[in-house]
């Protein structure tokens, strides 16, 4: 059928002497992203053993025996080293496991139906399981029948917007065979499947790069260290522990990231527009000191910059108190959103807690803008700390945080 549809299109295309077709851009950092999820997983040096992974898919209960078969034939691929081949034949595996285990824990008929639109991967991570007549909870996310850690895992490699989206890519050629064609790929989708296998069995621990809300926490993180770093070099001492305190208490260590309310992620992509702000101007004003003080040094430093450079560092105490407020905020957000959904329940607290991002996030942008070792209007950052105090009086819902 599909050899008919080519000839059918490709006549088409020569009667109407269409003779050049847009092709679909190729995903260049398909390799980085799935260098990522490697790092992140941290692989056992020598977790692949062939004949330990062809005694599994042997002694398998539910693996039908015709899709043993096809098993026996991926590991003689990863074995031979025919990685490509490895790759585009186990992402349908990989992909079959995980409707077998949402129908069983679903109990639930995923076969193809002619009036019933197919279980797709997007859909396996749905809180619910919706038919014309019933909806009910996903058992696969709510009762945790895969580890969290598994489901992570899967999710940055097939579902997240941002990562490899390893099925996607080659399924729609967006992927030159050159790029799917090394043994680390093979390695994390191995794993991943030999865990479907057994995803009854402890899973490695591995958290995702990818979701909104674990990219926040590291933003977040990276944000306290590199105000850390100017309050470290530039202020008293008194201001360090304070500082010290956002980094290493802050962030909380596990984060949750399936079974989210609906209007989580409006709020976290704001609080992780305002974290990565926070950051850059903090870089800025450590690398404008920085600059001007060695001009200093070596005596290059006109009198009307020194006087500059002076004044901004009888302000940068100021500054600084304004972006650790504005961190601290974005921090109780942050976790309590982790910690506690109730405040999802009161719509008025929601939207005035969106004002309050919004109105930081403008105030954010121009700390960044003013603090660029170009921008001869730094000086107006003082203003933004006392109108970040007003947002915070009049937004910041206190009684939630």
């Amino acid at each position: 059928m599909l050899i008919i549809i080519m000839h059918s299109l490709g006549s088409e295309l020569k009667s109407k002497q269409i003779v050049q077709l847009m092709e679909r851009p190729k995903a260049s950092n398909f390799k980085i992203l799935c260098e990522k999820v490697l790092n992140q997983l941290l692989l056992p040096s020598e977790f692949v053993n062939e004949s330990k992974c062809f005694e599994q898919i042997k002694n398998h209960v539910w693996l039908h025996k015709a899709f043993k078969q096809y098993w026996y034939r991926l590991l003689q691929y990863y074995e031979r080293k025919q990685f490509w081949n490895f790759v585009i034949l186990i992402i349908p595996q990989i992909e079959l496991l995980l409707r077998f285990i949402y129908a069983q824990a679903n109990n639930f008929d995923v076969s193809a139906k002619l009036d019933e639109y197919y279980i797709t991967m997007d859909s396996i991570f749905e809180c619910n399981v919706t038919t014309e007549e019933t909806s009910s909870k996903n058992k696969l996310i709510n009762e945790k029948v895969l580890s969290e850690d598994l489901l992570s895992l899967t999710y940055d490699l097939f579902i997240a917007p941002n990562g490899p989206r390893v099925r996607d890519k080659i399924s729609h050629g967006e992927i030159d065979i050159a790029l799917i064609d090394y043994p680390e790929l093979c390695d994390i989708l191995l794993y991943l499947s030999m865990g479907l296998l057994n995803f009854e069995q402890p899973f490695q621990k591995y958290e995702s790069v990818f979701h909104l809300n674990c990219v926040t926490k590291n933003t977040l993180s990276r944000a306290g260290k590199e105000f850390e770093k100017l309050t470290e070099k530039y202020l008293r001492e008194e201001n360090i522990d304070s500082s010290k305190l956002l980094v290493e208490d802050g962030v909380p260590c596990y984060i949750k990231i399936f079974n989210r309310p609906k209007k989580e992620s409006e709020i976290i992509y704001l609080v992780l527009r305002n974290a990565k702000f926070v950051q850059t101007s903090c870089a800025n004003y450590s690398f404008s000191i920085d600059t001007r003080l060695k001009l200093l040094e070596q005596r290059e430093l006109h009198s009307k910059r020194r006087r500059t450079l002076e004044r901004m560092l009888e302000v940068l105490p100021n500054i600084c108190n304004a972006l650790r407020d504005i961190l601290t905020c974005l921090l109780c957000i942050f976790v309590k959103l982790q910690t506690d959904d109730s405040i999802f329940q009161n719509e008025e607290v929601s939207k005035t807690l969106l004002r309050f991002l919004k109105h930081t996030l403008k105030l954010t942008e121009n700390f960044t803008k003013y603090s660029n070792e170009s921008s001869n209007e730094w000086i107006k950052a003082v203003q933004l700390c006392k109108k970040f105090t007003d947002v915070k009086l009049l937004y910041f819902p206190t009684e939630y945080f």
